[in-house]
């Protein structure tokens, strides 16, 4: 069943799942456009944007098509 959400206590405006490059860039972009915007972040990992930005996982093997 679904849970009842108080109305007096105020949420955040915008919910990012995730921070990666792409979460926390938007989180960024999403503050500079409209400072008084309440954001919130859920992220599985200790550190934002840990894994896109690994060396590993940014590794392009010589056999993906048109890796040069």
């Amino acid at each position: 069943m679904a849970k009842k959400i108080n109305s007096a206590t105020p949420g955040p405006d915008v919910v990012l799942i995730g921070a990666g490059i792409m979460g926390a860039t938007l989180g960024v972009l999403l503050k500079e456009l409209k400072p008084e915007l309440t954001i919130e972040i859920f992220e599985r990992l200790s550190i934002a944007g840990s894994e896109s930005s690994d060396a590993w996982n940014n590794a392009v093997p010589a056999t993906r098509p048109f890796a040069n």
